[in-house]
C-alpha cells in the first residue's frame, strides 16, 4: 500500500485555502494519542504511522502504542 503523504498535504492546504476545515496552525502543539495493535486486520498500522508523520508534521505533539497484541478497537 502506497500513501503519498505530500499529496495530502496539499489537499490538506486546498482545504484550508477553500475554508472547508480550520487552519492547519490549529493543530500546533495539540496533543494526539495513536493507537494501533499488531493484530488489527481493519486499519493497516502503516495507515496510522502516515498520520503520525502529518500530525508531526503539522506540529501536533504525538505519542503512540503500536506493540500491543490487540485487533481493531
Amino acid at each position: 500500500m502506497m500513501i503519498n503523504i505530500d499529496s495530502i498535504y496539499t489537499k490538506i492546504t486546498s482545504f484550508v485555502d477553500k475554508e472547508y476545515i480550520d487552519p492547519i496552525s490549529n493543530i500546533k502543539d495539540d496533543k494526539v494519542y495513536i493507537f494501533s495493535g499488531k493484530k488489527d486486520t481493519t486499519v493497516m498500522q502503516a495507515v496510522d504511522k502516515k498520520g503520525e508523520e502529518m500530525y508531526k508534521h503539522f506540529g501536533a505533539q504525538v505519542r503512540t502504542e503500536y506493540t500491543l497484541n490487540a485487533a481493531h478497537t
